[in-house]
């Protein structure tokens, strides 16, 4: 994309014109804007630069959010806002533009927009997360209530002969729909901290991004999809994904194998593992005399590998072997399949006064903050999902 020169970016009066001109004008400014944004280091600035060119919608709602979010005007405001306990009377005249401006951004919820470069979302894809199926899954963006892809369970090819017709190898295509789920995080602190605290607004985006960091890493393992979103381990379970253990209610070294033999070829290339790290642990107990070659790549200082295949883990997956019942404990695959629709823009709600159990005051108040999110496995097809059962 070419970023037209603008003096202020932030001043869409400049942009003229209709349809697809319009379109290109303001995503031309809303990167001029991210240059400009005031607080953000090089990463946060490729990480929204990223998301307003993938923006393919007709009236460029990522472009419009970071015009909105971004300007001097508006960061001053929002942080005014958070120290003066949401009260915009301390704002001054082109802070007042700039607040109405992100408020027609939001909802009917009320609330506004935390800053483009302090907003979770941003953060955690420039500085990294500690959710490591995050890490590796397919990150789209969502701009209404549903993100919806097209996938296909393999494209076919075909060798042919000089003049012969060419083979139907047309793919069976399909539109999967991923909803976004509200996360709603509660930030609560002394009207004494408020006043005091240097940098409370950058502390507070900081607190609900490691809590949404937390919620996340739970819900995109095993989320059950209702209210929440889908996990990768819930999304293939019952599957035609799932590999049953040799022996009932006995882990081995075999199962490994079998689990990484029976993942078809066009997904291994790029496949990943996934488990909590005591099963990790298991494994490697498997391995204590070599024999069984899965941890090979330790002893030299590479990044672990099992089988030669990354692993990662997820905390909220199956710990142990509990005889009698299921046990999702190994999943291998290509994660790309997985897909998190983000949902850009978090909002914040502020609330005055917190009331003790006799209905009075307590010297407390609190920020309301909900971001929305959503996840699924586009393709079971590309996964593995060991069930010791």
């Amino acid at each position: 994309m070419t970023t037209r020169i603008v003096d202020d970016p932030w001043d869409t009066t400049q942009i003229r014109g209709s349809g697809d001109d319009y379109v290109t004008q303001m995503r031309s400014h809303a990167c001029a804007a991210i240059e400009k944004m005031p607080f953000a280091d090089d990463k946060v600035r490729e990480v929204a630069t990223r998301f307003v060119e993938r923006d393919g919608e007709e009236h460029a709602p990522v472009a419009n959010l970071v015009l909105a979010t971004t300007s001097p005007d508006y960061s001053r405001a929002f942080t005014k806002m958070i120290r003066s306990r949401g009260n915009p009377t301390v704002l001054s005249g082109r802070e007042v533009q700039a607040y109405q401006r992100a408020m027609s951004l939001t909802d009917n919820q009320g609330g506004f927009l935390v800053p483009m470069q302090l907003d979770p979302t941003i953060i955690l894809t420039a500085n990294g997360s500690f959710n490591q199926v995050r890490q590796i899954s397919r990150v789209v963006q969502a701009t209404g209530k549903s993100w919806t892809g097209v996938t296909s369970a393999g494209v076919s090819g075909s060798w042919d002969g000089e003049a012969v017709e060419v083979s139907d190898d047309s793919p069976e295509l399909q539109q999967p729909e991923i909803p976004v789920h509200k996360l709603q995080i509660w930030v609560e602190f002394s009207h004494e901290l408020q006043h005091d605290a240097a940098g409370l607004a950058d502390d507070i985006a900081k607190m609900i991004a490691f809590e949404k960091d937390v919620k996340e890493s739970i819900a995109f393992a095993t989320g059950s999809g209702v209210g929440q979103p889908r996990g990768v381990i819930t999304a293939l379970m019952g599957s035609d994904s799932v590999v049953n253990s040799a022996v009932t209610d006995t882990f081995a070294a075999g199962d490994v194998h079998n689990l990484d033999g029976d993942l078809p070829q066009r997904y291994a290339f790029n496949a990943s593992w996934l488990a909590h790290r005591k099963i990790y642990s298991k494994i490697r107990q498997f391995d204590t005399n070599g024999g069984a070659s899965l941890w090979g790549q330790l002893a030299e200082g590479r990044k672990s590998e099992l089988l030669g295949r990354p692993d990662y883990v997820a905390e909220a997956m199956d710990s142990s072997i509990t005889n009698g019942q299921d046990n999702h404990v190994l999943a291998f695959g290509d994660f790309q399949n997985f897909v998190i629709a983000d949902r850009l823009g978090t909002t914040l709600s502020y609330i005055p006064n917190l009331m003790g159990p006799n209905g009075r005051p307590v010297g407390k108040a609190g920020w309301h903050a909900w971001i929305r999110v959503g996840s699924d496995v586009v393709n079971p097809g590309a996964f593995r999902l060991l069930n010791v059962t």
